[in-house]
């Protein structure tokens, strides 16, 4: 039974909490927030579940196995680096951090440790998604010619206040926030060999970035087009276009269902629930790499974080930056 630490205690951890409850190969043992208050909600939903008001002290509790690291992107790359050097498994909510140098010092870190860390990127470990990748390797829709992808949420400043991490220049911005997951859906179908990029990035007036449109263009001629912003909400979609047809899929990062449809409009669905949440994948991910003494996800690895930042910081410097009034 691996016994689970939380650092960060917002919404994300509390999804994570509950579909760990889940699970029969792990626990809640730990939480850890500088909120009193958190703390002590946890202590009562989960109970037998103790709390830290330090980071540090729950990183150095023996009885933790591994680490759900749920703060600001920021702070990730600290307490990653903290938590490994403690010999504790990490698993870090996306991005892994805010730029590739980052990232290849986590993983170093986890060299150096023999210790175990992944990036949580839950779009790798649904049964949607493998039985997607099986399809176009079959030529379910031919040779592909190109991907698009979205992610956009109008991000209301009264339910997340200005003074949010979203809003920090240091950490804030769609490109980081919601960017991660059409790139790595982009890098588990086509890879990372990219050429050039083209992107239009839109700031407001305090610098962070709102909306961007982009373009990978790889080695082999495929494109790859996203949109991710905080402005605008649309239908999260992507589409995979091929020689034979095209793959629409709603809700890629957390893949349920999608369509074929031919280049006669011929359409099959296919629907494949997810096994209790989206998050669920991941964390059994984690446990079956620690019952079997890994210290990399071979379905999620430590050079597919670096890969995935290194395309984020490639977007944000390449990209044409277009200043909203």
């Amino acid at each position: 039974m691996i016994r689970w630490g939380i650092i960060g205690l917002g919404n994300i951890a509390a999804r994570f909490s509950k579909s760990l409850s889940s699970s029969s190969n792990g626990k809640l043992y730990a939480v850890s927030s500088r909120n009193k208050e958190k703390c002590e909600k946890y202590e009562k939903l989960y109970p037998g579940c103790i709390s830290y008001l330090s980071y540090d002290d729950i990183i150095s509790d023996d009885n933790v196995d591994a680490i759900y690291i749920a703060l600001p992107h920021g702070m990730h790359m600290e307490w990653a680096l903290k938590a490994l050097s403690h010999k504790k498994a990490v698993l870090c909510e996306k991005p892994a951090t805010i730029n590739e140098e980052q990232v290849m010092k986590i993983v170093d870190c986890a060299k150096a440790n023999q210790t175990f860390f992944m990036e949580a990127m839950k779009s790798r470990f649904g049964l949607g998604i493998k039985k997607i990748k099986e399809e176009l390797k079959n030529g379910a829709i031919g040779e592909i010619k190109s991907i698009s992808a979205n992610f956009c949420e109008a991000i209301d400043s009264v339910v997340i206040p200005m003074n949010a991490y979203y809003y920090d220049r240091g950490q804030g911005g769609t490109l980081l926030d919601m960017g991660p997951y059409p790139i790595a859906f982009f890098m588990d179908i086509l890879g990372d060999q990219v050429c050039s990029i083209e992107s239009i990035i839109k700031v407001n007036n305090i610098g962070i970035d709102i909306h961007i449109n982009g373009t990978l263009f790889y080695q082999t001629g495929q494109t790859a087009s996203f949109e991710v912003c905080f402005d605008e909400t649309k239908e999260r979609m992507a589409m995979i276009e091929g020689t034979d047809g095209k793959m629409i899929i709603p809700y890629y990062y957390r893949t349920t269902e999608y369509s074929i449809i031919g280049n006669d409009m011929k359409t099959r669905r296919e629907e494949y629930p997810l096994q209790v949440d989206d998050m669920f994948g991941e964390i059994e991910e984690v446990h079956r790499c620690l019952n079997a003494g890994l210290i990399e996800s071979p379905n999620f690895t430590w050079q597919d974080s670096i890969s995935e930042m290194h395309l984020l910081d490639r977007i944000r410097s390449e990209g044409k930056i277009i200043q909203m009034k």
